[in-house]
């Protein structure tokens, strides 16, 4: 539902303005599929790692994902961090922000069934239990449903409340 609740605003938001305001590229940790927690297999284009660059980098984890913030991920998601307008962390993807320490002193949610672990493994955090959260260039958002929102807001932020 995370990816759903990133991807369809924004094909939507193409459809509805009659061009591509909005383009994205899937990437994972190794450069192969993501398997959802439901079992089905997500292909990517590729791996994280620099240089990237672009307007947004939106970060969404799952379950599990202690087995993809290795050093080497982590390295890589705070280098690209640097060249994008807005880094969000979806879902549990605040918690690969959170290790990178590119959410240090910053105000941050995570889902409510995490916000009070999130809140005790990163107590140099703001932690908030908004749906989501805008500091600067970080986002979080607080699940599936919250990222939908976060998506409109970034949508209405670009092109406008009309659209």
């Amino acid at each position: 539902m995370s990816l759903a609740s990133v991807l369809d605003p924004m094909r939507a938001a193409n459809r509805i303005s009659g061009r591509d305001v909005f383009r994205w590229r899937l990437l994972s940790a190794d450069g192969k599929p993501v398997v959802l927690t439901c079992g089905v297999p997500i292909a990517v284009e590729g791996m994280l790692h620099p240089p990237l660059a672009g307007d947004a980098l939106l970060v969404i984890g799952g379950f599990n994902l202690d087995r993809h913030a290795s050093k080497k991920f982590i390295g890589a998601l705070q280098e690209c961090s640097r060249h994008f307008d807005i880094v969000a962390g979806i879902e549990s993807g605040c918690w690969l922000l959170g290790r990178s320490g590119l959410l240090n002193g910053r105000k941050a949610t995570a889902h409510w069934e995490e916000l009070e672990d999130f809140s005790q493994a990163f107590p140099e955090l703001a932690v908030l239990g908004d749906r989501f959260v805008v500091d600067g260039k970080f986002w979080t958002s607080g699940g599936a449903s919250p990222t939908f929102d976060m998506m409109l807001h970034w949508i209405t932020q670009r092109l406008g409340s009309a659209l």
